[in-house]
């Protein structure tokens, strides 16, 4: 498992503001929970983590590899994240 890094990750659609400055860092073998109340922006969390959608701010990095930033976006098939 690798280490996961979320840094100042913003996610919007339309003037909607999903995700505003989200900053954390799960080390390999942590497990990390996400709660919140419906539409805080759990799932869009999640598909930015995998790939699916693509960050209007910050970055993200899987093993120390970033994978996700403004001007880069791995394909969800090349991060090797699970989502179910």
């Amino acid at each position: 498992m690798a280490s996961l890094s979320v840094l100042g990750v913003a996610k919007h659609f339309g003037q909607a503001k999903v995700l505003e400055s989200v900053n954390f860092t799960v080390a390999s073998g942590e497990v990390l929970a996400v709660l919140g109340a419906s539409g805080s922006g759990k799932t869009s969390l999640l598909r930015l983590i995998a790939g699916f959608e693509r960050v209007d701010g910050g970055s993200i990095e899987i093993g120390g590899e970033q994978v996700s930033g403004l001007a880069l976006h791995v394909p969800p098939e090349k991060r090797r994240v699970g989502y179910v």
